[in-house]
């Protein structure tokens, strides 16, 4: 599958997006709305070729404003995606995991990720996902736009005002993170 678009490169703040290739058909166009919506998204498409491939990895997850991690069967069995996510988890970044699909993190991964945000994906539907995804995403990368008025501007006034009912992660007595985030909000005029 070719690439969406060319990573985030600057000063910035960005989203750094961990994820098992397998699941780039799934990933995608994931990561292709966030950057519709206005964020520097940095995946591993921004790595030069001829560099060392972990010093850029490295460089990008400390660099970054955000951790998305892409949580299916597949990724959480990737020994590169289990190294990024411990990675962005020592320097005790701001993380969301999406889940995808059902899946079940090892014990390692369950012991980095059950504290941090959360959404389940296949279990909303798809404006409630969104809606959290961009809430959560918002406190920490700010949403650049290119017109004054975007067409996606619509999308994000609609669902500004209902942020705030969202509490913090907290665990279910499953173990998992329960969804939500709390947002102060700016006015992008």
């Amino acid at each position: 599958m070719d690439k969406p678009f060319p990573a985030y490169v600057g000063d910035a703040a960005y989203i750094f997006v961990s994820y098992a290739h397998a699941d780039a058909d799934i990933v995608y166009p994931e990561i292709s709305w966030l950057h519709e919506q206005g964020f520097n998204v940095w995946y591993d498409e921004g790595i030069e070729p001829g560099s060392v491939w972990r010093d850029e990895l490295a460089k990008a997850i400390a660099g970054a404003s955000l951790f998305l991690f892409f949580a299916t069967p597949t990724s959480v069995e990737r020994p590169h995606c289990r190294r990024e996510v411990d990675f962005a988890v020592d320097r005790e970044m701001p993380i969301i995991t999406v889940y995808l699909e059902p899946t079940e993190l090892p014990d390692g991964m369950q012991l980095s990720l059950s504290s941090v945000q959360a959404v389940f994906k296949y279990e909303e539907k798809a404006h409630e996902y969104r809606r959290k995804l961009v809430a959560f995403a918002s406190q920490f990368v700010f949403v650049k736009y290119h017109n004054p008025r975007p067409p996606q501007l619509a999308f994000i006034q609609n669902w500004l005002p209902e942020i705030g009912r969202y509490p913090r992660a907290r665990l279910k007595p499953t173990g998992r993170p329960m969804i939500g985030a709390t947002i102060k909000t700016r006015r992008h005029d």
